[in-house]
């Protein structure tokens, strides 16, 4: 960690680094105004009532930074707690795997995208789906016709035979009004470009580019429940770098693929690397490690991992220094409390007005500091005195349920890192910067 204090007067010169201030910990949510509160709740049959979120969750800012509306699973609800629209297609299992991603359509303040994969667990035969749907608060809900928010969502990649690596990642707001869609497939990084359409009140989402892991013919990512990131930079030309996990189960390995794209989306040549973990079974059938978290720090030179521990691993946190030209050396944090985070994703969140790399058990968050004055990386247990519900991806449903330990996951929501969400509103239309008032088909 020599050369944290330099890069973190770099990574400050970069960039003002702000999230969204709505944070989904289902059933609860934080926000600046009220701090905790339960998710709101309704008492129609499909309204939400509570629930845990079984694959994924996430929520959506509005203007004034209070909730706009929120997922859980398959579901979207309004502030309300009312549903207005589903993510499902085809079956009923468009319940993500472990992220869901939102991001204020670049040319219209009263849509939203949302992106999500569909997976049957119990038929593993039936491939995935990746879902794109388009939530627009200016039209009544099709469920629910006496609230705003009308959903379509569609499968803009065809499924194919056990994809099941499909994280996703969303780039900050371009000068164009534009974002980078990320999202992973078995063996690829597939890099799409979700533009405004001239001057019109409509926006396209196209292909840019694609990036194979190694040795694709024995990628298998089906198992895989982890997160993809994304950390931009601007010094001299735009460049994004990308942190997607994959395995290669017959050389026993669980691996991270990081590369560097230029401002187009192209992958800078020379700029992948390959971080693995040498997998060992557990007797009671669990791989180890099973990579469940990865978090940029703020200058993108560092990437964190969480997995879990044992065989040649003894902590639960790691970290990749890659300010290292070609450096794969994954670096152990044996740092008091990291075994309770194996399960958990890592998030950069703003609660309580502390920013952080935070985790999750089921009854505390915990949070990684990198200070970059001392040179050190410090972890801070119990910071909050409440968790998040463990999340088993509907797995728990079946009945060889207890083959697949490993995928307990404690969710953390998929955040835009480093983008002002505030600024999505105010830097687009005026009607950005209206009261919101309970949605009915008559006011929004």
């Amino acid at each position: 960690m020599k050369k944290l204090l330099l890069l973190m007067l770099i990574g400050i010169s970069q960039q003002i680094y702000a999230q969204n201030p709505v944070v989904i910990i289902a059933p609860n949510y934080i926000s600046p105004i009220i701090g905790l509160a339960p998710l709101p709740q309704r008492p129609g049959l499909e309204d939400y009532h509570g629930e845990k979120a079984e694959c994924a969750s996430n929520a959506m800012c509005d203007a004034q930074g209070q909730l706009k509306f929120f997922i859980v699973d398959d579901k979207i609800y309004d502030k309300e707690g009312y549903y207005i629209a589903s993510m499902n297609v085809t079956n009923n299992f468009a319940k993500g795997r472990s992220e869901i991603s939102i991001v204020k359509d670049p040319a219209n303040c009263e849509q939203f995208w949302i992106f999500s994969v569909a997976r049957n667990y119990s038929n593993y035969s039936a491939g995935d789906e990746y879902i794109k749907l388009k939530l627009d608060f200016s039209q009544p809900s099709s469920i629910n016709t006496s609230r705003m928010g009308f959903g379509e969502p569609t499968n803009f990649i065809p499924g194919k035979f056990k994809d099941g690596n499909a994280h996703w990642a969303i780039s900050k707001i371009r000068e164009e009004d534009a974002h980078f869609v990320f999202f992973s497939t078995r063996n690829k990084l597939n890099v799409y470009y979700l533009s405004q359409i001239g001057n019109t009140n409509s926006s396209d989402i196209i292909s840019m580019s694609e990036i194979e892991t190694p040795l694709p013919e024995e990628t298998e990512s089906t198992y895989m429940r982890a997160e993809l990131e994304v950390n931009e930079t601007q010094v001299g030309l735009r460049k994004y770098r990308v942190a997607m996990p994959f395995n290669l189960p017959i050389l026993s390995k669980e691996c991270i693929m990081i590369v560097d794209l230029d401002q187009n989306g192209m992958l800078i040549n020379g700029t992948k690397r390959i971080i693995e973990f040498q997998v060992s079974i557990a007797p009671n059938g669990d791989r180890l490690p099973f990579i469940h978290g990865l978090e940029f720090d703020e200058t993108g030179n560092f990437l964190f991992i969480s997995h879990t521990a044992g065989g040649p691993y003894s902590t639960a946190l790691s970290y990749v220094d890659l300010t290292l030209p070609n450096n794969t050396s994954v670096i152990p944090l044996n740092l008091p409390g990291n075994l309770n985070y194996q399960n958990s994703q890592i998030e950069t969140l703003v609660i309580n007005g502390v920013k952080g790399l935070y985790m999750a058990t089921e009854n505390s968050m915990g949070r990684l500091d990198v200070d970059y004055l001392t040179n050190s990386i410090q972890l801070f247990n119990n910071v909050i005195s409440y968790g998040v519900p463990p999340s088993y991806m509907t797995l728990d449903q079946l009945p060889l349920w207890n083959n697949y330990p490993e995928y307990k996951v404690y969710l953390l929501p998929d955040q835009i890192d480093g983008q002002d969400y505030l600024s999505l509103y105010a830097n687009n239309y005026g009607s950005c910067c209206k009261q919101n008032t309970s949605y009915s088909a008559n006011t929004y």
